[in-house]
């Protein structure tokens, strides 16, 4: 699966990783994108261990991303659907 569609938009739920102009590299997943602005939305999920918590925690981060500020990205695979509201309604 491709990280772009035929209207050279970002695919909802495909999971890059990117590195910006100014260095910055992370990985995230596209929550949607906006052909007008060329803005990605994209959910950066990072894994934090306590030392005093046993179990893993899941902190979510946001990021908007002008597209033109993408150096180079690399496809990492594809994910669910992460708007998708079925998962959270019943």
């Amino acid at each position: 699966m491709e990280a772009h569609n035929s209207n050279n938009d970002f695919t909802v739920g495909c999971i890059l990783s990117i590195k910006t102009p100014l260095g910055e590299e992370f990985q995230g997943q596209v929550l949607t994108s906006d052909r007008s602005s060329n803005i990605l939305v994209l959910n950066i999920l990072l894994l934090l261990f306590y030392q005093d918590f046993p179990l893993k925690s899941f902190i979510f981060s946001f990021q908007l991303l002008k597209a033109n500020y993408i150096k180079e990205f690399t496809f990492l695979g594809q994910g669910e659907d992460p708007l998708d509201l079925k998962k959270y309604f019943y």
